[in-house]
């Protein structure tokens, strides 16, 4: 990344806040420009660090059009700057607002960071040369990886760099209750390998799991988490379906008794009211649970997963039955999911296993999870790939962009919907990174939920 610094005149570097001394720099300001896209930048001359009563006011201008801006706090051991640069926790840079972490629309005016130090850092006392902020502007449509959604007030959307960055830490239970934490995946023009190779363990639908090559053309967030009760009930007015919902940490559990019906809103097979993917695009009937979504947080492209959005999330890079590397066994599995070998016949509470490499949890186990497409097989489902996918073979044949499962009113193509991932009542055979599981899109069941997805680009 392309890094200026800019060089401001010394002050005082200590801020007081009551009887606490919370010191502050006052003389280095480091201003990182956006590698990720063209024409977004924070103009030099523009940045400040001031101090303010129990903290710092940082000031900027964007040039040339709207931007994501994400800052980070870092010090220095040595006061003249000359040591190693470390960045603060979220924890510790929690009281920040303003324009920061979301899209600022002001350009060419003078945008401003409050960030509160002595509710943060109460005790800590840096001299001058210590610490410094880094801004950095991103494209609206190459935003930062990590995106948090509050679910209590409207329009609480923010972007973060990293996990480091985030407020309360990564795992927080916010994350899993009143928040949404969603990680970008980086899709667009890579060509990989959709589907199960034969000689996987237990393929069980081997018509349903043809590999063909498939390139996604746009990145994409997805939930770190399956949407869990807790959030369930803060993101709609609709009750919890939870047939598990009576335990003390059943508001850390996923949401469970839910189908498309209910979360897009399709009430009938091929009729003109209907809310079909993709005829009829991301549009879902108004008051369906997404519907409640989009209204409260203001971000109109919360939808689920196509069935190959959500394979190539939970691949996260590997070409194996599970997402940790492993070849498909049960003593491979316990690691990162819920299954028949260790569930108890329960879901439990989201985040315990380990994650895929994009720190995606439970994508394989504990529940499984809705897709927006049908579930298609044989040679109706062939019929939705390039058609060159098998020449000369199909690790080499051409390839499928966006696949979106049929049209509906193809007479071929099922109605089913896709759930993908198996879930705590299953055993290997089901539980992998390319099963896809049919089931009624009106249908709702103790071992179905869903993840959520959102479009990586905002307007």
């Amino acid at each position: 990344m392309n890094r200026q610094d800019i060089k401001l005149c010394a002050g005082n570097p200590h801020i007081h806040a009551g009887t606490r001394c919370v010191g502050l720099l006052i003389g280095t300001m480091l201003f990182v420009a956006s590698s990720v896209s063209a024409g977004v930048a924070i103009a030099p001359s523009s940045v400040s660090f001031t101090p303010v009563a129990g903290g710092a006011e940082i000031s900027y201008s964007l040039t040339d059009g709207p931007a994501i801006v994400t800052m980070e706090i870092q010090t220095n051991s040595l006061a003249n700057g000359e040591g190693e640069w470390l960045a603060m926790n979220g924890t510790d840079v929690q009281h920040v607002k303003g324009d920061v972490n979301r899209i600022v629309r002001s350009v060419g005016e003078r945008c401003s960071i409050l960030w509160k130090a002595h509710k943060d850092i109460p005790d800590r006392i840096f001299t001058n040369g210590t610490i410094r902020a880094v801004l950095t502007a991103w494209a609206t449509n190459a935003p930062p990886d990590w995106l948090v959604v509050g679910l209590s007030s409207a329009n609480d959307v923010r972007f973060y760099a990293t996990t480091n960055d985030l407020p309360h830490g990564f795992g927080s239970d916010i994350y899993k209750t009143t928040h949404l934490l969603m990680r970008k995946i980086p899709a667009s023009g890579v060509t990989w390998m959709m589907g199960t190779p034969p000689d996987e363990y237990s393929a069980w639908d081997a018509d349903r799991e043809i590999q063909h090559r498939v390139m996604l053309t746009e990145d994409y967030y997805m939930g770190v988490y399956e949407v869990t009760q807790g959030q369930y009930t803060n993101m709609c007015d609709n009750a919890n379906p939870s047939t598990q919902k009576n335990d003390s940490d059943s508001y850390l559990r996923p949401v469970e008794n839910v189908g498309v019906r209910i979360l897009r809103g399709q009430q009938t097979l091929f009729g003109a009211d209907d809310y079909w993917w993709p005829h009829t695009g991301h549009q879902v009937r108004p008051g369906c649970v997404l519907d409640q979504l989009r209204s409260r947080t203001g971000l109109d492209g919360f939808d689920l997963p196509t069935s190959a959005e959500w394979e190539y999330a939970c691949r996260a890079g590997t070409v194996t039955a599970f997402y940790n590397g492993l070849s498909a066994s049960n003593d491979n599995l316990g690691e990162i999911a819920w299954f028949a070998g260790n569930s108890g016949s329960l879901s439990h509470p989201v985040g315990q296993k380990q994650p895929n490499a994009w720190l995606l949890f439970d994508m394989l186990g504990n529940v499984q999870e809705c897709c927006r497409d049908r579930h298609t097989t044989g040679v109706a489902y062939i019929a939705t790939f390039a058609p060159d996918y098998a020449q000369p073979d199909v690790t080499t044949g051409g390839v499928t962009v966006d696949p979106d499962g049929g049209m509906v009113g193809d007479s071929a193509a099922s109605t089913s919907i896709c759930k993908c991932g198996g879930m705590f009542a299953e055993w290997t055979s089901r539980v992998r990174c390319g099963a896809h599981i049919p089931g009624g899109w009106d249908y709702c069941d103790k071992y179905t939920g869903f993840r959520l997805w959102l479009p990586a680009v905002f307007k």
